[in-house]
């Protein structure tokens, strides 16, 4: 008798995600570890990581620069994920 097929443990479509993007998370987050502890992030509340986000936001809308933008999304994702 056939062995039926186990059903999908991750059914989220990660050929949606923008790896190029991820890689750029990945980026600034290594640079960061010249003046940041490695897991420093993690003891910040999840409000502290919004503002820097929305921060970093308002000076990607002043002066246009990608890297604002880059630690915009950094902060957001760490915001998730605390």
């Amino acid at each position: 008798m056939p062995k039926k097929p186990l059903a999908n443990p991750i059914p989220e479509d990660f050929s949606l995600v923008p790896w190029a993007a991820v890689q750029i998370v990945a980026e600034v987050m290594t640079d960061a570890l010249k003046d940041h502890d490695r897991d420093g992030w993690r003891k910040l509340p999840r409000r502290e990581h919004v503002s820097r986000a929305a921060r970093h936001l308002a000076l990607y809308f002043v002066n246009g620069s990608d890297e604002e933008l880059r630690h915009a999304v950094c902060r957001a994702l760490m915001a998730l994920e605390t």
